[in-house]
């Protein structure tokens, strides 16, 4: 009976004690990095807005890892050539940002929602970062 009591026991404390650790491993991406948006045009003239993830606490942009960035607007005075982009490891490189071509037909401020797959390393880690979801404003003047 002590012997069942015991097993029973040791069971429930792994089970907590994986349950933890399994919620603790989960990475706080502000931790890692912050988005810097640059999103200012001129209204009629084509123009580019700059989405960087800087890497913070040591982690840096990993050029290596083929990122991809889907860009959408419901705002018909928005218009983007293009709404995917990727990065292309040895031959395109992100660090300084990716520059997207965007014209504003009119004034004002429109909603963009970025959504990101990347990676930020420190020399002896990489942290992979899918479906990172941004939600901007582009201002036009």
């Amino acid at each position: 009976m002590e012997l069942r009591l015991f097993k029973g026991g040791l069971v429930a404390c792994l089970l907590v004690l994986s349950v933890g650790v399994a919620l603790a491993e989960k990475p706080n991406p502000t931790d890692f990095y912050k988005l810097e948006f640059n999103g200012e045009l001129s209204a009629g003239a084509p123009g580019k807005v700059v989405f960087t993830i800087v890497g913070i606490n040591g982690y840096k942009w990993n050029k290596e890892f083929p990122a991809k960035l889907t860009l959408e607007t419901s705002e018909s005075a928005l218009v983007l050539p293009s709404t995917r982009y990727r990065q292309i490891p040895s031959k395109d490189n992100w660090e300084k940002g990716v520059k997207v071509a965007a014209t504003a037909k009119r004034v004002g401020k429109f909603p963009m929602t970025a959504t990101m797959d990347f990676s930020v390393c420190k020399a002896d880690i990489c942290r992979l970062f899918r479906k990172q979801e941004f939600k901007v404003h582009v201002k036009a003047q």
